[in-house]
């Protein structure tokens, strides 16, 4: 039986019942005040509130007993004296008797709907888990949220393992991830762990919650999320970690923190993960170091015994030296932070509210979405899908559009007090008017309304609104302008689960217009209510907001999500990202016919649905994606890798070739788009492969011979490299290193970690290389392995895909296999890439036919994933595997390419959903499906850009560096094309190719890792422009992140 989400007493036998913890010590009385108000006034009703008294004195105790006079639900367990929260927490559940838990920290509150929401989730997915969002409120009462971690509750339900990974793998770094509040939990899943959880009997405070987490996690067989505004988190400054004044408070709280950690370690040798997972709790622990180095040192300072004690037990506790300091990548989660929006709260509140009786709703955009941008696109694709021979589809679009607007003139004539028509009505012009075939007009009408039925979506926002109303048992009614008739609507209503509301007001029924007021008359005076009593939400200003709010009903608008995506709205700013990107000055293409593309129109439609079915989402003024990389991912990544991925489709089929191979880390993504569309079109999956190569493993090709030894010249920058980075990059090929050797290259004046001068003296060097440390036998044997291995995996009618530049992997590929194998690039990397392909006789397509602006490292990071690069090849018995090198530790570069990449893949899911069986007759061009991409990579907000701060690049071959941070490069990127527009157009596609940049390459060498001071420096040496630029933004900012000792204290505060 479907149950009703409303917690009325008539469905009470029918819902879970769920016990609230609320563990109180010594906590001022009007936060605990407004910490139960907001737990009493939940929607959902069927809650047990367990107020856990941790000891406090008699007069609080007695304030605490006070509350069970106010509701009958709320019972009170006391400690008599202080066990610390981890206790309290334990207590609260011992003594409840619930199927779910949730917890509440007595200085918090709950947005009126969170019960609800989690429990939904949790029933309908069977989850032990639902974790839900948080909003931190400052001491002033100021709301907001951090963008960086947003869309982290969108996840889709994980299982098994993934839960426990979902958290570890985060390394601390985002605190939403282990705090216990904001989630809910099945007691069974309390009972399955109470055994590790009670083990733990000693009074804990300071990062409880960890511990907590770290057993509940493991033991979780489902978690979901709930994309829901819900726990409101209050910073009490004066009570965190950096702001507790004595020493023994501080050592307590070190011991308790020592104590977690340690246990959490023993928890996972116990369960057996601890070599797979010690990595990361490493990290985390580190991370906390750190953090808790600053507030030891900060307590340390008031010197003498106790105080240097306290030091010294504090590095013991952590195995350490020395005081570590944290890095701006510690706080990545809470440096960009926005003011959250409370719209829905407010429309929820007012349904909530006794006042109101009557809800009602408009349709179309408000309880239902559709896939398209504009409702003429779903007769667009009713033309591609009927045979309409011998007629254009454009000529019967425009007879369609005439019929419609003569129907309505001429209904009006003949029934002046008619407003509105039927579909019916608009065919029977087109026919007996226009004199278009009559059987012609009923297929279409019947194929308009098929898919006005199969388009139409439930808007989740809207759902939610309206399961709130049911559950409070408000009367339900809807009421649309549409020419669809009712038997049609219902079937929309039925089908998206909308049942239960009393009356659907249809203007094609009743033949009157929201617009004109008068079919709101015909509710008002059906209903027999107060106009004060009735709730209208609709998408329309005017005929939604407007014209019932003059006829006394209060009403409350739910925009479009398209007219949030394009931002269209005055008073609600959602980014410019599409005004940026079809800005046509100064540019030599013209996008002003960009949205005559259905497939464009359609693209941005699913995008919309997805990111703004909740139009009241907390956006940065300052960005055009909110900070936000799975908002990134969805958009502007989601259309470019969706068009790369149907353009090789279209490839493979249409040229017949068996098998393509997704080669290097950059293909990894594409891959799984590539092979989610092959399901969802043909029935079944093409044939492909993931080919582990890199510039690294081929190297036995590059260099198979002593004469290609040369090829180092343009395969390396000579000015970050030294003799010994050259000689450790190609140690496949060569002799290991001598002290022999370096003599004789000393003697030739060739210092081991000196960087090259010049490229004179580069190529010197290698006349030297080759002379005296070329292994032909080591070459040949390595270059057999690599051969042998792309030979295994490589058919002669395959295609073997990489992103592109200069085409020098696929050049080697085919020399190893000694036949040319077709390549397909997303670009060519210029005139030397074409040259090498003519030269070669080399196979390629390519998804541009031009070099983007931002093509190169910042491109690759994004669309590549985060595993270890394959270093070389060796031989297990008769098969040959890949080696790969270590783990790069960029943890905050996994969280934002998984983002991203996690939104690109949904919104593929969601656009192959409504138009897989019909891609070939939307068409879409490559630059129709990445101009937003490509805009964003070369104007992208700074806000925006920041998502990207603190990831890890590695370049070697080129830069010679092992880790640089991405934002830097990118930013000197741009400012270096800026500074390129006055040159020719030769001349920069030189600079391109050679990469001639002497400023850059000593940047990456010499100061990428430097402190601030010594960037700043050497860009004020260098380059005084960027310099000013760079300066300034990082003042605005300092500006921004406001009091950063106050914000890191919010990392440090798992529980008080």
């Amino acid at each position: 039986m479907k149950k009703n989400w409303g917690g009325g007493k008539k469905d009470a036998d029918k819902l879970p019942k769920v016990a609230i913890i609320i563990p109180i010590y010594n906590v001022e009385h009007t936060l605990v005040e407004n910490c139960i108000n907001s737990v009493i006034v939940q929607t959902y009703k069927e809650i047990e509130i367990v107020l856990v008294d941790d000891g406090n004195d008699k007069d609080y105790a007695e304030f605490i007993e006070r509350f069970k006079r106010i509701d009958n639900r709320i019972s009170v367990y006391r400690h008599e004296q202080n066990q610390g929260l981890y206790q309290a927490r334990m207590s609260g559940v011992k003594h409840s008797n619930s199927d779910y838990i949730a917890f509440v920290d007595a200085d918090d509150t709950i947005s009126i709907d969170w019960i609800r929401i989690l429990v939904k989730k949790a029933v309908e997915n069977h989850s032990d888990i639902v974790m839900g969002r948080t909003i931190c409120v400052n001491e002033d009462g100021c709301k907001y949220i951090f963008n960086s971690n947003y869309s982290v509750c969108t996840h889709e339900a994980i299982k098994g393992k993934e839960i426990f990974e979902f958290l570890i793998k985060d390394c601390g770094l985002d605190f939403s991830m282990h705090t216990v509040w904001n989630k809910l939990y099945s007691r069974a899943l309390w009972e399955k762990a109470w055994g590790d959880l009670s083990s733990h009997g000693r009074h804990l405070i300071m990062t409880e919650d960890i511990l907590f987490s770290c057993i509940l996690f493991y033991h979780a067989q489902r978690m979901s999320f709930s994309n829901h505004d819900g726990y409101f988190y209050f910073r009490n400054i004066q009570s965190s970690t950096i702001n507790t004044g004595t020493i023994s408070k501080c050592r307590k709280d070190i011991e308790d923190l020592s104590y977690v950690f340690h246990s959490v370690k023993n928890f996972m040798k116990k369960q057996g993960g601890w070599e797979q997972y010690k990595c990361f709790y490493n990290e985390w622990l580190n991370r906390y170091f750190r953090w808790w180095s600053m507030s030891v040192e900060k307590i340390c300072k008031v010197g003498g015994t106790e105080a240097d004690h306290l030091k010294t037990d504090f590095l013991e506790h952590f195995d350490k030296q020395d005081f570590e300091f944290v890095k701006d990548e510690d706080n990545y989660f809470i440096q960009k932070k926005t003011v959250w929006n409370p719209a829905l709260e407010n429309i929820k509140k007012a349904i909530a509210s006794e006042e109101c009786r009557i809800v009602s709703f408009d349709l179309f955009d408000t309880l239902i979405v559709r896939p398209v941008l504009y409702p003429e696109d779903v007769y667009e694709i009713v033309l591609s899908e009927i045979n309409i021979f011998p007629y254009d589809s454009n000529v019967i679009a425009e007879y369609r559009k005439l019929a419609e607007k003569y129907a309505r003139a001429d209904i009006n004539r003949s029934f002046p007090q008619y407003e509105d028509i039927t579909l019916t009505e608009i065919y029977k012009v087109m026919s007996e008017r226009y004199g278009i075939d009559k059987i012609l007009c009923e297929k279409l009408k019947k194929k308009e309304i098929e898919l006005e039925i199969e388009f139409a979506i439930k808007r989740q926002t809207g759902a939610e609104l309206f399961e709130l109303a049911a559950m409070l048992h408000k009367k339900i009614y809807i009421i649309s302008d549409m020419y669809l008739e009712m038997t049609d609507i219902k079937r929309i209503l039925h089908k998206n689960g909308y049942d239960g509301y009393i009356k659907l007001y249809l203007s094609s029924q009743e033949r009157l217009l929201k617009s004109t007021g008068n079919l709101y008359d015909i509710f008002l005076m059906e209903t027999g209510q107060k106009e004060s009593n009735a709730i209208h939400i609709g998408d329309n200003w005017q005929s939604d907001v407007v014209i019932p709010a003059q006829k006394g009903v209060k009403t409350f608008f739910l925009p479009k999500t398209k007219d949030i995506l394009f931002n269209y709205l005055g008073n609600i700013y959602t980014g410019n990202s599409i005004g940026t990107a079809i800005d046509n000055k100064g540019s030599i293409i013209d996008y002003s016919g960009y949205f005559r593309s259905l497939a464009v129109r359609c693209m941005y439609a699913v995008a919309s649905n997805i990111m703004f079915d909740d139009p009241y989402v907390s956006f940065n003024r300052d960005s055009d994606y909110n900070g936000d990389p799975y908002f990134l991912g969805c958009v502007p990544v989601g259309m470019h890798m969706f068009g790369i991925s149907w353009w090789l489709l279209g490839k493979v089929m249409h040229l017949g070739y068996d098998k393509v191979h997704f080669s290097s880390r950059d293909g990894f993504y594409i891959k799984k788009i590539y092979d989610l569309m092959c399901n969802k079109l043909t029935g079944t999956f093409l044939k492909s492969n993931y080919l582990y190569v890199s510039r690294k493993s081929l190297i036995p090709v590059e260099i198979c011979k002593n004469d290609f030894v040369d090829r180092i010249l343009t395969s390396c920058s000579f000015s970050v490299n030294t003799p010994r980075s050259i000689i450790n990059r190609y140690h496949a090929v060569l002799k290991p290193l001598t002290g022999e050797l370096i003599e004789i290259y000393k003697e030739s004046g060739f210092l081991m970690d000196k960087c090259f001068q010049n490229e004179d003296e580069f190529a010197v060097f290698i006349k030297e290389l080759k002379a005296h440390q070329y292994s032909e036998a080591k070459a040949k044997e390595n270059f057999e392995t690599c051969k042998n291995y792309l030979i295994e995996n490589i058919g002669s009618n395959d295609l073997i895909f990489d992103l592109g530049y200069s085409g020098k992997l696929h050049q080697y590929m085919v020399e190893a296999l000694g036949q040319d194998v077709a390549g397909v690039y997303v670009y060519k990397d210029g005139y030397n890439a074409i040259r090498r392909i003519e030269d070669k006789s080399l196979t390629i397509y390519s998804y541009y036919d031009f070099v983007p602006s931002m093509g190169g490292i910042v491109n690759e990071y994004i669309v590549s994933d985060r595993s270890p690069s394959c270093v070389g090849y060796f031989k297990e018995g008769s098969n040959i595997r890949p080696v790969f090198e270590e783990k790069n530790d960029d943890y905050i570069g996994d969280y934002v390419i998984n983002e991203i990449n996690r939104g690109a893949f949904r919104f593929t899911e969601e656009f192959l959903k409504y138009f897989g069986k019909r891609m070939n007759n939307i068409k879409l061009q490559p630059l129709d499906a990445s101009l937003l991409y490509e805009s964003f990579l070369v104007k992208p907000k700074q806000f925006d850009q920041s998502i990207f701060d603190y990831c890890v690049i590695e370049d070697e071959f080129w830069g010679g560096i092992k880790r640089g941070f991405l934002h830097e490069i990118w930013e000197y990127q741009r400012e270096d094309k800026k500074l390129k527009i006055s040159h020719s157009v030769q001349q920069i596609q030189e600079n391109d190719n050679l990469r001639e940049n002497l400023e850059y390459e000593v940047y990456l060498k010499n100061i990428h890792n430097r402190n601030l001071f010594f960037k700043g420096l050497y860009w004020f040496c260098v380059d005084r422009e960027f310099f000013k630029k760079r300066f300034s933004e990082h003042i605005h900012k300092q500006k921004k992140e406001g009091d950063k000792s106050g914000v890191k204290s919010l990392k440090q505060r798992s529980s008080r």
